[in-house]
């Protein structure tokens, strides 16, 4: 006998399959990759750095690959370390940057969190500077590869950066003849 005060137990389960269809998933998040403002003007032959961060949208962030181009006449990479929300993280975690790898006007980064993920918001990556001359460079980022702990895509915007270079003029050991020589 039907009894009409209880639904039938296929209801139940047919509901339960259209909400997990319907709800969004962990890798529909979508997250904004920036640079956080840390020291971005440095000195002629200093080095200086600059954090590359996600906001809250990075949810269950596993890995994240990407390739930074910049002006290689004005800034030049000299090292690569884990921002506070990997290096923060209850499991070990490991970033990949090959000294000398940088070509040119780019260079690679992979990181990733060995066993667990982290979320946003927070700095993923301190990005390390020389400064080679006078002028401001744009630190574009190329090419952003975010993954959940599941290797899925996380979708992902870009804001590129800048960093600005100012070499001070030596006053003790130049004069003022040589130094309006060069603005002529």
């Amino acid at each position: 006998m039907l009894d009409i005060h209880r639904p039938p137990a296929a209801l139940g389960l047919l509901l339960g399959i259209a909400c997990a269809l319907l709800l969004p998933s962990r890798a529909d998040a979508s997250a904004q990759l920036s640079f956080i403002a840390g020291q971005v003007e440095i000195a002629c032959d200093e080095t200086g750095w600059i954090d590359l961060g996600v906001d809250a949208g990075a949810i269950d962030l596993r890995g994240l690959s990407v390739v930074l181009e910049f002006d290689p006449t004005v800034i030049t990479p000299v090292g690569v370390d884990e921002g506070f929300l990997l290096a923060g993280d209850a499991c070990p975690s490991f970033v990949r940057w090959i000294e000398g790898s940088a070509a040119g006007d780019s260079m690679s980064v992979d990181a990733a969190g060995l066993g667990c993920s982290v979320s946003g918001p927070g700095s993923l990556l301190r990005l390390y500077f020389r400064g080679v001359a006078d002028g401001i460079s744009p630190v574009h980022l190329r090419r952003v590869r975010l993954r959940t702990g599941s290797n899925l895509p996380i979708a992902t915007t870009a804001l590129d950066g800048a960093l600005a270079v100012s070499c001070p003029v030596d006053i003790l050991r130049e004069g003022w003849g040589p130094l309006k020589s060069r603005f002529r």
